[in-house]
């Protein structure tokens, strides 16, 4: 997981990665990511690592990586 890598939402839209980091209270690890279109300068958004790739129905993950 690479800081500008392109990830495509199950629903269409594509995001950039922009860091891993810890939540500090849990030290669980999370991904930080923005619309692609608006790399590096949009709004932020910080999810679970854990449900970064989970699976949301059979066969779909979350996020998929796209080719770059």
């Amino acid at each position: 997981m690479e800081p500008g890598s392109k990830w495509r939402h199950y629903k269409g839209n594509v995001y950039a990665l922009v860091a891993l980091c810890r939540l500090e209270a849990t030290k669980e690890p999370h991904v930080v990511y923005v619309r692609a279109e608006t790399y590096p300068y949009g709004e932020y958004w910080c999810r679970p690592l854990s449900e970064w790739s989970e699976e949301v129905a059979e066969g779909t993950r979350r996020f998929t990586l796209l080719d770059t």
